[in-house]
């Protein structure tokens, strides 16, 4: 009588032996995961929806980030209280690199 291990039958309808991947499957498996993201791909880039679909979420997502940005601006920009007054105009303070220097230790 012909004893069948079904176990090892069915690992190695799957791609796998003993626990372990059987290398050719894996580059099958492989080859035919990038055949259907090419497909996929090829899809998206042809179909004018996901085009229309794609600019939607990009000037939402341009629209947000402004909107964020400008609130943030808005909350860092200081108080007209805590302004102080500005320079007096066409005055400048020179300093030689010696007192720069010992002015910054």
């Amino acid at each position: 009588m012909h004893d069948i291990d079904i176990e090892e039958k069915k690992a190695a309808i799957g791609g796998m032996k003993d626990g372990v991947p059987v290398p050719e499957r894996a580059r099958d498996d492989g080859q035919e995961a990038i055949k259907h993201l090419c497909t996929l791909l090829s899809l998206i880039l042809t179909i004018s929806q996901v085009h229309k679909l794609l600019t939607d979420f990009s000037l939402i997502g341009c629209d947000l980030l402004s909107h964020s940005l400008s609130k943030a601006a808005s909350s860092l920009a200081p108080s007209p209280d805590h302004v102080d007054e500005s320079a007096p105009n066409d005055q400048f303070i020179t300093i030689s690199v010696s007192q720069f220097i010992h002015h910054f230790p």
